[in-house]
């Protein structure tokens, strides 16, 4: 992986931001309820080493229904 500098990592930020608004969207769109919050935890697996070997996201969101 090569190393990204401030630009590129804005850029890539923006691009996710993006993303995750266009699904919250769709999925209001889709269902007719409002999103009302998201929320995220990063869950990351280490070996018995402690070097990190794994993440995942865990992701709850909340509607108004």
């Amino acid at each position: 992986i090569k190393a990204m500098d401030v630009e590129e990592i804005k850029q890539k930020k923006q691009e996710v931001n993006d993303k995750i608004a266009g699904l919250l969207n769709g999925f209001e769109d889709e269902i007719g309820v409002q999103i009302s919050d998201v929320g995220f935890v990063r869950r990351v697996s280490y070996d018995e080493l402690g070097r990190e070997i794994g993440k995942e996201y865990v992701v709850e969101v909340k509607v108004e229904l």
